[in-house]
């Protein structure tokens, strides 16, 4: 793996319409899965005359109806706590999580399978691998997960490079520069706003932060 620049080369390296090909029968499973597993997906397929053989063609797309932020809250509402849309229920998940909530609406609730961390991880991977990220990297992700589902992902994708994975959970922003610099972390992972915030704070404590990732890590933002 570390010889090639790329994380699934197989993949990555498709030309245009192999690409193309692949991605149209992945969208027809994910319609069949949705609609032979989710209600509210039965319903809204259903409402709108459409079904999963219907795909034939990218043109086909646009029979696919929408799904809107406000459908699926009020589903939690009308089937708490996690509505009609998730295609596994509490048994077959290993881990449930939910938006930020910043846009002061009900913060929406999602159950995930093992399959679908594996697949996140996975994805990750593409972009982490992309970045220069291997398995020799000291990763710092300098976010407080808690049940929002940001940084998960990257969490997972940087422990399946095999990188050493360092999660900064809640606490100040001094306390996390000091612990990027004690476990020489080559890799720094967060929101591009608060890794300028990094940055000067940095700077206040006589720590020019960026001349050392721009020597040894690479800053993920």
């Amino acid at each position: 793996m570390a010889s090639t620049d790329y994380w699934n080369p197989k993949t990555e390296l498709l030309d245009r319409d192999s690409l193309r090909a692949l991605q149209f029968v992945k969208l027809r499973r994910l319609t069949e899965w949705a609609y032979a597993r989710s209600p509210f997906y039965r319903r809204s397929f259903d409402a709108a005359g459409f079904s999963p053989e219907q795909l034939r063609s990218w043109t086909d797309i646009e029979r696919i109806p929408f799904l809107t932020r406000e459908e699926w809250m009020r589903s939690q509402d009308q089937y708490p706590p996690y509505g009609e849309l998730p295609v596994t229920d509490h048994v077959g998940a290993i881990r449930m999580h939910t938006t930020s909530g910043t846009s002061g609406k009900t913060p929406l609730r999602a159950l995930d399978s093992r399959k679908d961390w594996a697949w996140s991880a996975e994805m990750w991977c593409y972009a982490l691998w992309g970045a220069g990220v291997r398995p020799s990297d000291i990763g710092y992700v300098a976010f407080g997960y808690g049940s929002f589902i940001g940084f998960w992902g990257l969490h997972n994708g940087l422990e399946k490079i095999g990188a050493l994975t360092i999660p900064g959970g809640a606490q100040t922003t001094t306390a996390r520069i000091k612990q990027i610099i004690d476990f020489g972390a080559t890799v720094v992972a967060s929101t591009p706003t608060y890794a300028m915030r990094l940055a000067a704070e940095a700077q206040e404590l006589g720590i020019d932060l960026p001349a050392i990732e721009g020597a040894h890590r690479h800053p993920l933002g």
